[in-house]
């Protein structure tokens, strides 16, 4: 579904998407916590980039849609929607966890600190 809005409807899919998950366990319907869990940390990357806040911390993300955010990063980029250094912060944000399998976590903490002007 992402991948077939623009640019500029991207943040607010992903938000939305957050929303109906969190719904969805309020009202304990199943949703794998791995897609729960990825789909929250990209709505955070995003926000934080967009805010243009500092991103430091790391998620282990599942391979495919460490590849799937990957394209929409470099999307919304060249629509101008995120900083041009918003590609740099992904890498030191998220990192599939084919790669990393050995390491048995599947997340870190994300916090997030105000650029300088």
């Amino acid at each position: 579904m992402i991948d077939d809005l623009p640019a500029q409807a991207v943040c607010k899919a992903v938000r939305l998407e957050c929303q109906m998950l969190s719904d969805d366990l309020a009202c304990h319907r199943p949703e794998p916590l791995d897609e729960v869990f990825s789909i929250e940390s990209f709505d955070s990357f995003l926000q934080t980039v967009k805010e243009r806040r500092r991103v430091s911390g790391t998620y282990f993300l599942p391979a495919g849609h460490f590849d799937f955010y990957k394209k929409t990063v470099e999307r919304m980029i060249v629509a101008c929607q995120l900083p041009s250094d918003a590609m740099k912060c992904f890498y030191e944000a998220f990192i599939a966890t084919d790669q990393h399998a050995d390491e048995g976590k599947h997340s870190l903490r994300l916090t997030t600190q105000i650029l300088p002007h």
